[in-house]
């Protein structure tokens, strides 16, 4: 029996995967909404195929999949993401994703995408010749690029903290965090502080 793994915190969304992925019966479908549900049950279980989410709270999706990758390294993994940027998809090509697919088109080729997939295909289409995106929008999605140390410097500066208190607040040299920030700005593109603002703000990083 073949049997798949939902990664989403949204129940409704996970439910619409459900009702697409039932024509692939006999299967049984597991369902989790964080990175500790789906390793509980990946440990629990031999889980032929993952569909994964990028933005989960807790440890997202990027962070979630390097773990499967290293712990897990025979099951498939389909990101099946709002966030459609192609340094994305290449990023999840390279480190060894079977295929990306976005929620806008989920409901037409996931059947096929998964069947392709289990037949030992790749799903990976995307132009790296696409100019580096500029808008907000798309910034935030070079968000999930970033490693964990710089995820939680993003996340002080958002809150307005300076260089020189992220230091103290993490322990850590002022030449550190000021390189940090710099590799920030450059990886998500960053021209200043209202554009990370923002994207703390629409990645719901901050308690407003």
């Amino acid at each position: 029996m073949l049997k798949i793994l939902i990664i989403d915190d949204h129940p409704i969304f996970r439910q619409g995967l459900k009702l697409i992925l039932d024509e692939l019966a006999p299967l049984h479908i597991y369902e989790a909404s964080n990175s500790e549900e789906s390793i509980n049950i990946l440990k629990n279980n031999l889980i032929d195929l993952v569909t994964l989410d990028i933005n989960l709270p807790g440890q997202d999706g990027v962070q979630l999949f390097n773990i499967l990758k290293k712990e897990f390294p025979k099951i498939k993994v389909i990101v099946v993401s709002m966030y459609n940027s192609e340094i994305i998809k290449n990023e999840f090509f390279k480190n060894g994703a079977a295929g990306f697919i976005s929620k806008d088109e989920v409901s037409d080729i996931l059947l096929s995408s998964v069947k392709a997939i289990l037949n030992g295909k790749s799903l990976f289409t995307f132009d790296e010749t696409l100019p580096y995106e500029q808008d907000v929008d798309d910034k935030l999605q070079n968000y999930f690029l970033l490693s964990e140390s710089e995820k939680a410097v993003f996340k002080l500066l958002a809150e307005g903290n300076n260089t020189k208190q992220i230091a103290i607040i993490l322990n850590k040299s002022y030449k550190t965090i000021h390189n940090q920030k710099i590799s920030i700005f450059r990886k998500m593109n960053i021209v200043n502080s209202i554009d990370l603002l923002k994207i703390a703000v629409k990645l719901n990083l901050l308690d407003l």
